[in-house]
């Protein structure tokens, strides 16, 4: 009988040992994201945040910039993106599988209760991507619009960076609108 009981106990202790091990390294892994997620917050812009899918977004403007595929897209297209912001934001990095891509992007001018606007010529952005240096391709507001960024290296990382060229316009309380669009990086 008393074989059995000790037994018994270094059984339980066994199992106690298992699990007791086991939780440092699950403690570990989400200090780790944690961590990581801290690290991408401490270069984006003042009230920014990302989450664990490289998106941003800034909760006190409404401003965002999202990856629309988190997931490798079949085909030629690299990243899909959308945005919706009032000056500036750079993505977070991704791997391109070419020497060259196409950059195609179509946005308009909202105010803050989701109307659209259209100056008469329209508004112009920029959409930039940067590696080891930012190339940009200028876009306008009155439909889609695509460029081409050659001498790119196969399976870099790079980033898409949206700028709000000049000063946005307001709307009929005086604030300024936003820039929302949407766009995709494709390989060529």
């Amino acid at each position: 009988m008393k074989e059995i009981k000790v037994s018994i106990v270094a059984f339980i202790m066994s199992i106690s040992c298992i699990f007791t091990l086991g939780m440092p390294v699950y403690a570990q892994e989400s200090n780790a994201t944690i961590n990581s997620l801290n690290s991408v917050n401490e270069v984006l812009p003042a009230g920014w945040i990302a989450d664990e899918f490289g998106n941003y977004s800034n909760p006190t403007t409404g401003e965002y910039f999202r990856w629309t595929n988190t997931e490798k897209e079949r085909g030629t297209v690299a990243k899909s993106f959308e945005f919706y912001i009032r000056y500036s934001i750079q993505s977070s990095s991704f791997k391109i599988s070419s020497t060259s891509v196409t950059i195609s992007c179509s946005a308009h001018l909202e105010d803050k209760y989701g109307n659209t606007h259209s100056p008469d010529d329209g508004y112009d952005y920029q959409i930039s991507l940067s590696g080891a240096y930012a190339r940009h391709l200028n876009f306008n507001t009155d439909g889609t619009e695509s460029g081409t960024i050659d001498g790119l290296t196969n399976g870099g990382s790079y980033k898409v960076g949206v700028n709000a060229s000049g000063v946005l316009p307001t709307d009929k309380d005086g604030e300024k609108m936003y820039l929302s669009g949407s766009g995709t990086v494709s390989n060529n």
